[in-house]
C-alpha cells in the first residue's frame, strides 16, 4: 500500500535528487528484507477537489519486485527518519 504523502514540486525534485544515488543499490523494504531501488517517480496528485493538482506531488520508490513505497515510508524503513510523522501530509 502507498501512503499519502504529498510534496511541492521543488520539495519532491529534491528529494529525488537526494536519494537518486540509491538506485541500483539495496535497500530495507521492512521486515529485515532488502530490495534493489529501480527508479524514483513523481507524479502530480490527482483529484484533491481543493487542491491545486499541478502542486501536489509524490514521490514513488520503486523495487525490483514491483513493490512501490512513499518518500517518507523509504526514509522511513532505512532508519532515515524516525517516525512516520511528517509535517507535509495532506488528507
Amino acid at each position: 500500500m502507498i501512503n499519502l504523502y504529498y510534496y511541492k514540486l521543488e520539495e519532491a525534485e529534491k528529494l529525488k535528487e537526494t536519494y537518486s544515488s540509491w538506485i541500483g543499490k539495496q535497500a530495507h523494504i521492512g521486515k529485515g528484507v532488502k530490495d534493489t531501488l529501480q527508479a524514483i517517480t513523481i507524479k502530480p496528485k490527482r483529484g484533491l477537489g481543493q487542491y491545486d493538482a499541478n502542486k501536489i506531488y509524490k514521490v514513488e520508490f520503486q523495487f525490483g519486485t514491483k513493490k512501490r513505497f512513499s518518500a517518507h515510508e523509504f526514509l522511513f524503513h532505512n532508519s532515515l527518519v524516525t517516525t512516520y510523522y511528517n509535517p507535509y501530509i495532506r488528507l
